[in-house]
C-alpha cells in the first residue's frame, strides 16, 4: 500500500488522508483516467481518501498507472492524466511525439 503524499484531487482542498494498492478486480470498474472498463481477474490500483473532508475512491488501470508514474512524478490529479499530459505536450514542456525535434 502506498501514501499519497502528492497527490492532490483538488488543488484548493488539502489531501487529509489517501491509500493507494494494486488489486485484482472482481467486479467492473472504469478507469478514472482513459474510462476504459477494467475486467473482472484484471489488475488495477485502487485508491480511496480524503480530500477537504469528501471521501472519494478511484480505480485505474493498469496501463494508466504505468503512464503516470512514468510521466507525473512530482504529483497529479486524479481522472486529469491525458489532460495534463495534453497539455504539457501542447506547451512543448515534454513532447510524446516523435516527430518533435
Amino acid at each position: 500500500m502506498l501514501n499519497c503524499v502528492c497527490v492532490d484531487l483538488n488543488a484548493s482542498e488539502p489531501q487529509e488522508f489517501c491509500s493507494m494498492e494494486d488489486r485484482k478486480a472482481r467486479k467492473p470498474h472504469h478507469c478514472c483516467e482513459c474510462g476504459e472498463t477494467i475486467q473482472p481477474g484484471e489488475l488495477y490500483e485502487h485508491a480511496a481518501g480524503t480530500w477537504g473532508g469528501e471521501f472519494n475512491t478511484f480505480a485505474t488501470c493498469i496501463r494508466c498507472v504505468t503512464i503516470r508514474r512514468d510521466f507525473m512524478q512530482c504529483g497529479f490529479i486524479f481522472g486529469e492524466l491525458w489532460e495534463t499530459i495534453h497539455e504539457a505536450n501542447c506547451d512543448k514542456e515534454f513532447c510524446l511525439c516523435p516527430n518533435r525535434k
